[in-house]
């Protein structure tokens, strides 16, 4: 049995129906742009998305020399005081991992750093060990949930968050500049050490989120690491908690990660939950950032329905900072309805990855997800760690003695429907639009929820729209995209980008 509840639309590509594990086909992964946050700019050129740097491997920018420059940029325009410098450096298990850890590190010695190379473990590893350990910066080389020839770089800053776009384009600016030689004698440079213990402070933060006198002793779990950087530290960690491990995707060769495994491909996980009669299964996500569980029929927990569980969790046992915690503008109002009939707020925030962390720090709140699989609990790992996330859920089971498909969906999800409409976005602030707007709010009322936003991309506006009533969504949907572009032809709007058509 498989459930996947959720619908996106896009007007640009047809009907995209699916799991919200499916990659977005929305027009913001047609352009490559540095996010706006912290005062950075927006340019279709730059060489970092909201993601970090993102490429194939050995193609500019992802190459051995222009990552030696990259480093030597970061360093000199990230970091004021160059004495003393420490980096922390992590990979997947990615080909091509090796050969752009060892060019970060030859470019952070030439300026004077010491690099600490950590090897294969999940980004949320990076972050940690970069806080703890007083380093300046810290890097994880991974391409997330891509196939391996895809590659790309996660710069955090000392406090292990993802560094903001000014940085970003502080950086750039030096490598277009040519200005970060910074003149180092050979005596000062810096060193290379590979660090004997890499998940350490790792490991001691996830063992400490588990209550005292819970194990995960006599629980069959699936494990699919997708051939990632999770995949050595997460049987061993789950099997020393007391939990029946069966393997999948924990084999990485370089060049197998992310195929046909993790969280992109969740009925393999399904698939093999039921095959072997795991009480459940989870998955994790080529660098370490997402994840997805499967409960012992084969039918898979939605994001928002996981966020509920890992948000019970943590107030319980005093993870909250306060009662509130951080989504995206996607998640799911019946997951918003849940929250505050358990005590708990939710603050909306943009699904673009840097906004998700700035928010979490922002609004003092101690957790964040998305609803693509990404889960924050700040105080104990400071970016998204899918093991993290794994490893509440199952503590969680093993507090609740029940089934693992009474307790991960706890709530209905409301059906949802994603629109891409080509528009320029200067027609949401016609008058014929906000009324349009104004007609489908009051059409829906408290049984639905409406967002009208302008997309990344310059030439398309986004509309997301819920209802209880799933049969009123698409008429909803046609009506307010019918006022979008009258209104486009009254107000003369120039036609949308043919290259986004």
């Amino acid at each position: 049995m498989r459930r996947f509840k959720s619908d996106r639309v896009s007007l640009l590509q047809g009907v995209c129906r699916g799991s919200l594990f499916q990659k977005s086909k929305s027009p913001e992964h047609l352009i490559n742009r540095c996010d706006g946050l912290g005062g950075g700019v927006s340019k279709v050129n730059s060489i970092f998305s909201p993601e970090g740097v993102r490429g194939t491997a050995n193609r500019d920018p992802l190459t051995a020399s222009g990552v030696v420059k990259l480093a030597m940029a970061a360093i000199a325009h990230m970091v004021r005081d160059h004495d003393g410098v420490t980096v922390v450096v992590g990979r997947d298990t990615r080909l091509s991992g090796g050969m752009l850890e060892q060019a970060l590190a030859a470019g952070f010695m030439a300026v004077g750093a010491r690099v600490k190379l950590l090897g294969p473990v999940p980004y949320g590893a990076v972050a940690l060990e970069t806080r703890v350990s007083c380093a300046s910066l810290g890097v994880m080389v991974s391409g997330g949930d891509e196939m391996y020839s895809i590659n790309g770089l996660a710069f955090v800053n000392a406090e292990g968050r993802p560094i903001r776009a000014a940085e970003q384009a502080a950086i750039e600016a030096g490598l277009a500049d040519g200005d970060h030689e910074m003149g180092i004698s050979s005596a000062e440079l810096g060193s290379i050490d590979v660090h004997p213990a890499p998940t350490a402070a790792y490991d001691a933060a996830l063992r400490a989120l588990l209550p005292p006198g819970i194990g995960l002793d006599g629980m069959r779990v699936v494990l699919d690491g997708a051939h990632g950087a999770a995949c050595a530290i997460a049987p061993t960690l789950l099997r020393s908690l007391g939990a029946e491990v069966v393997e999948l995707g924990c084999q990485p060769n370089g060049r197998n990660i992310n195929r046909g495994v993790g969280v992109e491909a969740p009925w393999t996980l399904q698939d093999a939950v039921t095959a072997h009669r795991a009480d459940v299964g989870v998955a994790i996500g080529g660098d370490g950032q997402r994840a997805l569980v499967v409960d012992e029929t084969g039918e898979l927990a939605e994001p928002d329905e996981l966020f509920a569980v890992i948000a019970a969790f943590a107030r319980d046992h005093g993870h909250l900072t306060r009662p509130a915690a951080v989504g995206c503008d996607k998640a799911n109002i019946g997951l918003e309805r849940w929250l505050q009939a358990n005590g708990l707020g939710l603050i909306r925030t943009s699904a673009e990855p840097p906004h998700l962390p700035h928010t979490l720090w922002t609004s003092d709140c101690g957790l964040a997800a998305s609803t693509s699989g990404h889960y924050i609990l700040r105080d104990h790992v400071p970016v998204a760690d899918g093991l993290m996330a794994a490893l509440v859920a199952l503590a969680r089971l093993a507090e609740a003695r029940c089934p693992a498909s009474t307790l991960l969906h706890p709530f209905e999800m409301v059906p949802q429907h994603e629109v891409y409409v080509p528009a320029d976005p200067a027609v949401l602030e016609l008058d014929a639009t906000r009324g349009v707007i104004a007609r489908v709010r009051a059409a829906l009322g408290a049984s639905g929820r409406l967002l009208v936003a302008p997309a990344l991309a310059n030439s398309h506006v986004r509309v997301v729209i819920e209802a209880d009533d799933g049969g009123r969504v698409d008429a909803l949907i046609s009506q307010l995209v019918a006022g979008l572009r009258s209104a486009m032809g009254r107000d003369r709007a120039k036609p949308p980008n043919p290259a986004l058509r």
